[in-house]
């Protein structure tokens, strides 16, 4: 309550897990040093969230992911480049390097769109920064996200695609 008025935040907590040929993934949200435009006119989100995965190779073998070729489709169905941890903010437009995940190794990567993923000063606030529209902080029950990370072992391509769905609370 603040000056008789209640206000009400749901926010996104806990993780998703799940197993498949290449390894153990965890997917839950973190927080990025990008800000973004909020829900109201002129209002700034601090930290806009990213999506964390974790995945440890249990494979038996090497795996690449080609982040040149890896997408993220927002809820509206437009397709970006994925930012990932490691990737220069000022080198956006920049081809990326694969990463490769070893047999039996844990990765910690997040994943943001690079769509809209600007350097500027806000208005009405002091200084310069890196700032994007709010992607997951948007989310309404109904709509959802997917990422497509374009994977390969050895030569053989092995992408896997992710949908995630939001709910209401």
């Amino acid at each position: 309550m603040q000056d008789g008025t209640a206000t009400v935040t749901d926010s996104a907590s806990g993780e998703i897990v799940m197993t498949d040929d290449v390894g153990n993934w965890r997917f839950a949200y973190t927080k990025t040093s990008l800000e973004g435009v909020g829900l109201a006119p002129g209002e700034w989100l601090v930290g806009l969230h990213a999506l964390s995965m974790i995945v440890t190779n249990t494979s038996g073998g090497d795996v690449d992911v080609d982040w040149e070729q890896s997408v993220f489709v927002d809820p509206a169905g437009r397709t970006h480049r994925t930012i990932h941890r490691g990737v220069q903010l000022n080198q956006l437009t920049a081809p990326m390097l694969s990463a490769r995940v070893a047999a039996g190794t844990t990765v910690n990567e997040f994943i943001f769109p690079a769509g809209g993923v600007r350097f500027s000063a806000p208005p009405g606030r002091p200084g310069s920064v890196w700032n994007s529209p709010a992607v997951f902080e948007r989310l309404a029950p109904g709509s959802g996200f997917s990422v497509t990370l374009a994977l390969k072992r050895g030569e053989t391509p092995a992408p896997r695609t992710f949908t995630f769905s939001a709910v209401a609370p």
